[in-house]
């Protein structure tokens, strides 16, 4: 696999649970131990060999036993997914522009949402216009 390649040949070093990287020997080492990577990925692709596909799969998704607490350490300190929420901003007779924010959480992205495509928000009467036209897979609301 290309990750004992790498660490073969001196690119990723293992102690403990430190991993050190040879920024030298990205280009030397860990270039052509990609290319090889992509190379025998995209053939499976290409040829659609799902057995090879995924016995590959199966090789450089296990983990070895010598970084097994490695990985359980990584696994401890894992936080959850970030997510990007975005904010509504829409004009307001009053104040001009409105921005309204919301929680990077599940519940914030669809309340964003519902708040920017819902009659009376700032792409509501995109949603209406297309909904008269037949544009939309669904009936608007």
């Amino acid at each position: 696999p290309v990750h004992a390649r790498a660490r073969g040949g001196g690119l990723v070093a293992v102690s403990g649970e430190r991993i050190e990287l040879d920024r030298a020997k990205i280009l030397s080492v860990g270039r052509p131990a990609i290319a090889a990577f992509l190379q025998k990925l995209n053939v499976y692709k290409a040829t659609a060999d799902v057995e090879a596909g995924a016995g590959m799969y199966g090789a450089y998704s296990a983990v070895p036993p010598d970084l097994m607490a490695l990985r359980q350490a990584v696994l401890d300190q894992k936080q959850p997914r970030k997510l990007f929420v975005q904010p509504v901003m829409a004009l307001d007779d009053a104040a001009g522009v409105t921005y309204k924010d919301y929680p990077s959480s599940a519940e914030g992205m669809v309340q964003s949402f519902v708040e920017r495509f819902a009659a009376g928000g700032p792409l509501g009467d995109l949603v209406d216009h297309l909904a008269r036209c037949g544009q939309l897979p669904f009936p608007a609301a």
